[in-house]
């Protein structure tokens, strides 16, 4: 069992690494999910449809029992939530369905990047805002891209209840562990 005292030195002292992220898998209608096939690299190497919460997350050789056991009472304290995936939206560099409602997931990501402050979201380039990534590259710009008929089938409701740690091993995205999300609603 490690220290109380250890616990915040081992977290605030790992590595990033683009072989692992925290997420929330959501389920996607087969027509959209089909196009995020078609449009992302890492979709075919497994990568699940999901809301990021922390990418790149700790090297995978760095991801010990204080790290699992921060992650799983950071979600133990949050209770399942409903969401809703509500239309097609553009970045510069991506296509995504827009979430709602924010502040549950924004809550929830602020407490992991405060848990892992060597780890912040996407290196400290962008803010977190709650999305399911669709499109990734050049396809964004493609004419009509927010136009296929894959986007009509939102918006959808999706019932969260875990965290998911994701690493890649061997050139595959796998979930390597599960946080269930346990707190009473309120």
């Amino acid at each position: 069992m490690t220290s109380s005292a250890a616990v915040p030195e081992a977290l605030a002292n790992l590595r990033p690494s683009r072989d692992s992220a925290l997420v929330i898998v959501v389920r996607l209608p087969p027509a959209l999910d089909a196009l995020r096939r078609r449009l992302i690299a890492d979709a075919s190497q497994g990568v699940p449809p999901h809301i990021t919460l922390l990418y790149p997350f700790a090297e995978p050789a760095q991801i010990s029992a204080a790290v699992l056991d921060a992650v799983a009472g950071i979600a133990a304290g949050h209770p399942p939530l409903a969401v809703r995936l509500t239309d097609g939206r553009r970045w510069p560099d991506t296509l995504y369905a827009a979430v709602e409602p924010e502040p549950p997931l924004t809550a929830l990501q602020a407490r992991l990047a405060g848990a892992f402050p060597s780890l912040p979201l996407y290196g400290g380039e962008h803010l977190f805002e709650p999305h399911v990534s669709i499109g990734e590259g050049p396809a964004v710009h493609a004419p009509g891209a927010l136009d296929d008929p894959a986007w009509a089938t939102l918006p959808v409701r999706e019932q969260v209840t875990a965290v998911d740690l994701i690493t890649k091993v061997d050139g595959r995205w796998d979930t390597r562990h599960q946080f269930r999300l346990t707190a009473p609603a309120r």
